[in-house]
């Protein structure tokens, strides 16, 4: 990832973001949720080398594809709810953030009932 490009991006966006509000400051809300899609675009377009790296983690170690799967669902929701999260407190609505968090924290749960199913299993053989 080419950090100073995205890091220049960022910048470019408060700006514009800064000298919005001094104008239109209902628009600001706007720019900051579309220079906040603009850049998760970028960041997801290198999402296909982090699934290369799992596939070859997965071929190596001989491990059930599914526990890397459940990983992968489980850190995609953990970014998307940050992400979310941080367009609502930017736009002053922290109630509504919150709750993004504790549905993104359910999911994650929801999520990983199968690994801890297996560590139960895994358990009760051992014992």
């Amino acid at each position: 990832m080419d950090i100073l490009k995205f890091s220049l991006l960022g910048v470019a966006i408060v700006f514009a973001i800064v000298f919005t509000k001094q104008v239109k400051p209902e628009f600001a809300v706007l720019i900051t949720i579309a220079g906040s899609i603009v850049m998760l675009a970028y960041i997801l377009g290198f999402f296909g080398q982090i699934v290369s790296v799992y596939n070859s983690l997965i071929l190596r170690t001989g491990v059930d594809q599914g526990y890397f799967t459940i990983l992968l669902k489980a850190i995609a929701v953990a970014y998307l709810v940050e992400f979310a999260s941080g367009i609502c407190k930017d736009s002053g609505n922290t109630s509504i953030s919150d709750k993004i968090v504790l549905a993104g924290k359910v999911s994650i749960l929801i999520l990983s009932i199968p690994l801890v199913e297996t560590i139960f299993d895994l358990i009760s053989d051992i014992l």
